[in-house]
């Protein structure tokens, strides 16, 4: 449609050889008050050149929306991207072991725990509940960042050792193994420690199906200062992991979301008000994902339907077999790297070709992501790890068109000069030659009309006599490729009354008329070294009388 738009201001140059005339009248100006009969003309080419597609993409797709493939079939494509990261699919929550270590039911006498000095160690030892998000079922934990918060508060009037230690969790390349000295016989110790976790690994016990649990031992030395041990006196310990945030994480990873909901892909090659219609042959959506987590996915594609420019909506149905799409995910041997997966949504498993008309606007589509859509197995996770999702609308142009009209109005003038104005009478002949050779793929009408906006938009006249004229597409092949240009000579011989509309005219209406080949009932590809070669010559013959000028003596 742009060559169309952009090939019918050319036939205007008629325009340009009537002003060449009006230039410059000097030389034919004279000392002596006498009139001279000029008789004379104008014949020769106009402009001539060559419109290729390629080029003319160059040149005005902006957009950059349409691209040549390797064989330079043209199409447009136009996408969206989404992306889910790591944290949206795993979150380490905050842990809180709650320990009431020691508590005094019945009042303990000073000498029952021994001479005043000696120690008595009180041991727990347990696997603590690791609280999850979902139904993870997290086997270990490499911790980027984050910190441990041990909490005791001691009301017995003793001093006391405690010490935290794990065999499931490293820090510093060490088994975690923190030591806290209760230095405070009074009965009033109550001390927070903070501290970090960057670097640690955690792992986590999944021999029960339903929950996740940590062993912790807590061992608390009782120095004996002499003093009893009352009811209700206790040592407490709060042991809490906070903001903990991993580096990598294996096990099994759940998670099912609705990832987009109801976006739209909004289309922009078919724009504009014409007449027509114009069918694509194989319009598709292409999904790829680039998966660096170590989960595979179930991509499922919700709410598709095309939307056209009345408004309407179309459902589009895709086949149980491609909806959800299946995700790879890399293999434990290639943690960091990514798998990029591709499919498609076409005519062999969709409907979608009923909405490949000039009318669409574009899809609606939701997205529902589905981890370990085929069972529950083992996963990983790294902090960076992300599914990049993209959605494109790919429409090759690969068409039927079928009473396709376009037109446009731009100003038209025969030039004037202060010292004669041109008419009908000055003009003995006028004829303008176009030759063409066309490559493209389409049967292309041309009709100019001569129009006068002063008077309520009346039409003068039209240039061809016919209803258009008409320069056919090239030879196609049985692949509906262009194999060989169609040449083609035009001469338009002006009438009187033509001349003399063209001279009353301010406007020119240009109405295009293009089908695909065969009377626009078989679908032609597009490629991008398609071209129309042209040619445009004018022949003017002329008979002036120029009146002398009073005032050149």
């Amino acid at each position: 449609m742009s060559l169309l738009k952009r090939f019918l201001p050319f036939v205007l140059v008629l325009s340009l050889v009537l002003a060449a005339i009006s230039c410059n009248d000097d030389w034919l100006r004279s000392e002596y008050d006498t009139s001279i009969q000029w008789e004379g003309g104008f014949e020769g080419p106009l402009v001539f050149g060559n419109l290729n597609l390629r080029d003319l993409l160059e040149q005005f797709d902006s957009t950059g929306y349409v691209s040549e493939d390797s064989t330079g079939l043209l199409y447009a494509a136009y996408s969206k991207d989404t992306v889910l990261s790591a944290p949206e699919i795993l979150e380490i929550k905050d842990q809180q072991f709650l320990q009431v270590f020691f508590r005094a039911d019945t009042v303990i006498p000073g000498w029952w725990l021994g001479a005043v000095g000696d120690t008595t160690r009180f041991t727990e030892d347990k696997g603590f509940k690791f609280e999850r998000r979902g139904e993870e079922r997290i086997d270990s934990v490499y911790v980027k960042t984050g910190e441990t918060r041990i909490y005791v508060r001691s009301s017995i009037k003793h001093e006391g050792i405690l010490t935290i230690s794990s065999d499931d969790v490293f820090l510093n390349g060490q088994k975690y193994n923190e030591v806290i000295t209760i230095s405070d016989a009074s009965g009033t110790y109550e001390q927070t420690f903070n501290i970090p976790m960057d670097g640690a690994t955690l792992h986590l016990d999944n021999s029960a199906t339903d929950s996740s649990s940590m062993d912790i031992r807590f061992d608390y030395d009782l120095i004996n200062s002499g003093n009893d041990i009352l009811v209700g006196e206790e040592v407490q310990i709060i042991n809490s992991f906070h903001n903990l945030e991993f580096s990598a994480a294996f096990g099994y990873i759940p998670f099912d979301s609705l990832l987009v909901d109801k976006a739209e892909l909004e289309f922009s090659l078919l724009e504009g008000t014409f007449e027509g219609v114009i069918k694509i042959a194989n319009p598709r959506l292409n999904i790829t994902t680039e998966n660096s987590m170590g989960i595979p996915f179930g991509i499922e594609l919700l709410d598709l339907e095309a939307h056209f420019k009345n408004g309407s909506g179309l459902a589009i149905t895709i086949d149980p077999s491609a909806n959800p799409v299946i995700i790879d995910a890399p293999t434990i041997e290639q943690v960091g790297e990514s798998v990029i997966s591709k499919t498609k949504i076409d005519t062999n498993n969709s409907n979608i070709f009923q909405a490949a008309t000039s009318n669409l606007t574009g899809f609606q589509y939701s997205i529902r992501a589905i981890a370990n859509p085929e069972g529950p197995r083992d996963n990983f996770i790294l902090d960076d790890s992300e599914l990049g999702i993209n959605i494109e609308g790919l429409v090759p142009l690969n068409l039927k068109i079928q009473d396709l009209v376009l037109g446009d109005t731009l100003d038209f003038s025969i030039p004037a000069d202060n010292d004669f104005n041109l008419g009908p009478e000055d003009i003995d002949y006028m004829m303008m030659r176009i030759e063409t050779d066309n490559t493209m793929p389409i049967d292309l009408g041309i009709q100019i009309y001569f129009v006068d906006t002063t008077r309520n938009w009346i039409y003068l006249d039209s240039l061809f006599l016919d209803d258009r004229e008409l320069f056919l597409s090239g030879v196609l092949d049985e692949n509906g490729r262009v194999i060989q240009g169609m040449p083609k000579i035009t001469e338009v011989e002006f009438s009187r009354t033509q001349i003399e509309h063209a001279l009353d005219a301010n406007k020119m209406l240009m109405k295009a008329f293009a089908e695909t080949a065969e009377d626009g009932s078989r679908f032609v590809k597009f490629y991008a070294d398609y071209s129309l070669d042209f040619k445009l010559g004018m022949r003017v013959e002329l008979n002036l009388t120029l009146e002398p000028d009073q005032n050149n003596k």
